[in-house]
């Protein structure tokens, strides 16, 4: 059973901006997982965009938004060696998912030269 649906698309420009502003801004909103993911990559500010948009995805899916003590490293997205995206969630995030008894988080994350849009299901019984 479906228990949340959740959807975010950035505009990737925009978040260039935002982070090339200074690092406190990366540093309070990714994990350094994520950043050492990302800044490899060949245009590391669709990684990144497309991580943002993960991020805000999984709490729509939660129910929350940045609410009730939500930290943005409390969600985190990593890849599998396949390259598969997966959505991890820690401190209040974590506490809030497992109340919902979620069973499963399912992520996907797509992007292009201007966007990056990601889509978070979560499901249990």
């Amino acid at each position: 059973m479906i228990l949340g649906l959740g959807v975010d698309i950035v505009e990737v420009g925009r978040i260039r901006v935002a982070l090339l502003k200074g690092t406190s801004l990366m540093k309070r909103v990714f994990t350094q997982a994520e950043i050492d993911y990302c800044t490899h990559q060949q245009n590391q500010y669709q990684h990144l965009a497309g991580r943002f948009a993960a991020k805000e995805a999984g709490l729509k899916a939660l129910g929350t938004g940045w609410g009730q003590g939500i930290r943005w490293q409390d969600v985190e997205v990593i890849n599998e060696e396949s390259g598969k995206p997966v959505i991890r969630f820690d401190g209040k995030a974590l506490e809030i998912l497992q109340e919902k008894t979620v069973s499963g988080v399912l992520v996907t994350i797509s992007h292009s030269e201007e966007y990056a849009v990601a889509v978070v299901v979560m499901e249990g019984s």
